[in-house]
């Protein structure tokens, strides 16, 4: 689109708590590594260490043994044994030995050590119960094994305890392997913790920028959306405010013509593609400094940046006729038109809310008037303001009955007889006046009851004809239906009942198709069209010529009338091109048989020289205006 999205910069709040929740998490296992390891150590180191010690223990209940049977401790030599009754066996001695007390009896002999046995519970109870056992206890800061052995041959027991260095072992021996490992573990997971944590962040940066895309951009068309909008215009002004610059700025409000028929007509899915054909095609119109939005629905908006008002208009101009490039849509080409209502900064407004509703009303002006493109203007307010007011009074107005019937004369250019009516509907508004149909007609086409809007209308064009034909005058009545009509499946059914009961000849009505009719598919046109042939009505093409009328449609549909529009016929007194198109136009029609009027003669010239032209129908304000039913009978005068 011509425009980046806003970079995101990485969380580095992000990356620093997965570093140091996963530094934690290492350390925390490092301590319980270190911790199970200590135990681990300490015990393996105490059970090797009291396997010697059972040896030396053993050891030294031979040397007793061997004292005892020889005399060396016998009752009654209560007291401490000498070391040297033990010179052969010394090695068994050792500083870490603190009790070694033989019991002979009720004889205690303590041969090393300071301690006695009693200081000792556990020993104590082993003594009493005369049972060899062994087992860990603490004292002060040290931890001592003792053992108590029973000889059941010569009734001796040895009661043994020395100092366990099992645990300062353990530590020395494994102090340095843990500390490499630690340090190795340490750094492994500080790394892994970097990597983890860059790809966490790139992953969430990835989802980021996707979930900014997506609030920021239209899932159909690609195109961003308001909320991008409203954030490009509003910064905008924000900096224009911060630093003032005499640069100008232009809002395009672009709003597709008749879009609600193709998606009603053809399906969303057709609607769908056309919506995606149009913002290809907008996306032309993207530079450094213009943006393309879609706005929602069939609504489009184009932001240019240092824009005034008649660059504005031109790039206007250049989107219309971008647009209204053929379309193929599921087999079916269309003409895609669009209204676009300009908006400039600083002109008419330096906010994005007073642009975007002046624009919005621009383009509204545009649609109702047929002007491609309009730019703002302060009394299109007031017209805007009428319109909303309008929309919300229609359904009230067709109950009650506000919509009256207006009857144009359609003649014989040659003598002025007239030979049929046009009904153009008006609106007696309590309030406004009688309002036109350029005021009201897009708005119900637009509504929900335009089907029951154009019944309406039949049925007082018929009753008007049946009147007309009571009174001896025997007029064609022309009525106008919107393209919305050609989905009312309804329609000729109602159309065959009304005329049924009004007793009213079916050539006698004619249906009258406007050009926007052909953004409808053809073969749904040509469907109803041949219902209303079967009917017996006739049948015209209105405002040929114009807009997205086609000369295919003068070959496709079997029509009665072909109506040129009055933009030919304004100068053609003056114009040799417009002459040569209406001469043009005349024979083609001639040549398929189909009757042509001319619409819009106002001048006794313009009437001269169409039937010099060889022009038999016309109608016109120089045959006479739009009027009421009464007026148009004294107009007629007295039936032949």
């Amino acid at each position: 689109m011509g425009k980046s999205v806003e970079k995101i910069n990485l969380d580095s709040d992000l990356r620093r708590h997965l570093l140091f929740g996963t530094i934690g998490l290492v350390v925390a296992v490092l301590i319980i590594f270190i911790n199970v390891t200590h135990d681990i150590a300490s015990d393996l180191g105490e059970s090797i260490e009291s396997e010697h010690i059972e040896v030396q223990v053993n050891e030294i209940a031979k040397v007793v043994s061997s004292l005892v049977s020889t005399g060396q401790l016998a009752s009654g030599q209560n007291g401490k044994i000498p070391y040297e009754y033990f010179a052969s066996h010394h090695y068994f001695l050792d500083e870490d030995i603190i009790l070694l007390n033989v019991l002979i009896a009720d004889q205690t002999f303590t041969i090393t050590g300071g301690h006695h046995f009693k200081n000792f519970p556990e020993i104590v109870k082993a003594v009493s119960e005369k049972k060899s056992v062994n087992g860990f206890t603490k004292i002060n800061d040290d931890r001592i094994f003792w053992q108590y052995k029973y000889n059941d041959g010569d009734g001796t027991e040895l009661v043994f305890a020395r100092k366990v260095h099992a645990l300062d072992r353990a530590i020395s021996y494994m102090a340095t392997r843990l500390s490499i490992s630690a340090f190795v573990t340490f750094w492994l997971a500080v790394w892994a913790a970097l990597i983890i944590s860059t790809f966490i962040t790139q992953r969430f940066i990835k989802g980021n920028i996707r979930l900014n895309y997506l609030a920021n951009h239209d899932s159909l068309t690609h195109l961003p959306n308001r909320t991008y909008l409203y954030e490009i215009v509003n910064n905008y002004f924000k900096k224009n405010k911060q630093y003032p610059i005499t640069k100008k700025a232009s809002m395009l409000f672009i709003d597709l013509n008749k879009f609600k028929l193709i998606n009603d007509t053809l399906g969303h899915h057709s609607g769908d593609a056309l919506l995606v054909a149009i913002a290809a095609r907008l996306k032309k119109f993207v530079t450094k400094t213009d943006y393309a939005f879609r706005y929602g629905g069939d609504e489009f908006i184009i932001w240019s940046e240092n824009t005034e008002q008649a660059a504005a208009e031109v790039l206007a101009a250049e989107v219309i006729e971008v647009c209204r490039k053929p379309l193929t849509i599921q087999g079916s080409k269309f003409e895609v038109s669009v209204s676009i209502g300009i908006a400039c900064y600083p002109e008419d407004g330096d906010n994005f809310n007073d642009i975007f509703k002046r624009a919005d009303v621009a383009m509204y002006h545009a649609k109702q008037m047929r002007l491609g493109y309009q730019s703002y203007q302060k009394n299109l307010d007031i017209r805007s303001s009428l319109m909303v007011n309008l929309s919300g009074q229609l359904n009230h107005a067709l109950i009650n009955k506000q919509f009256i019937v207006f009857y144009q004369p359609k003649v014989n250019i040659a003598d002025g007889k007239i030979f049929g009516v046009e009904a153009l509907i008006r609106w007696q508004h309590p309030i406004e006046g009688l309002l036109t149909p350029n005021f009201f007609i897009s708005l119900i086409e637009q509504s929900d009851f335009v089907h029951a809007f154009t019944r309406y209308v039949f049925k007082q064009a018929i009753a008007q004809c049946k009147n007309w034909c009571d009174s001896g005058y025997e007029l064609s009545v022309a009525v106008n239906i919107s393209p919305y009509n050609l989905l009312d499946e309804g329609l000729v059914t109602y159309l065959e009942k009304e005329l049924k009961q009004h007793q009213v000849p079916a050539d006698l009505i004619e249906i009258e198709l406007t050009e926007s009719a052909t953004m409808v598919d053809i073969e749904v046109t040509k469907k109803l069209f041949k219902q209303f042939r079967a009917l017996g009505v006739k049948l015209s093409i209105d405002d040929f010529g114009t807009g997205m009328s086609s000369l295919s449609y003068i070959k496709e549909l079997d029509v009665d009338f072909i109506k040129i529009d009055r933009s030919f016929i304004i100068n053609i007194a003056e114009s040799n091109e417009d002459e040569a198109i209406v001469m043009s136009i005349l024979l083609l029609c001639q040549k398929l048989n189909r009757d042509v009027i001319i619409e819009g003669i106002e001048t006794k010239e313009q009437r001269d020289k169409l039937l010099s032209l060889g022009c038999k129908y016309a109608q016109g304000y120089y045959f006479g205006k739009p009027m009421l039913s009464q007026e148009l009978t004294l107009l007629l005068g007295k039936p032949s």
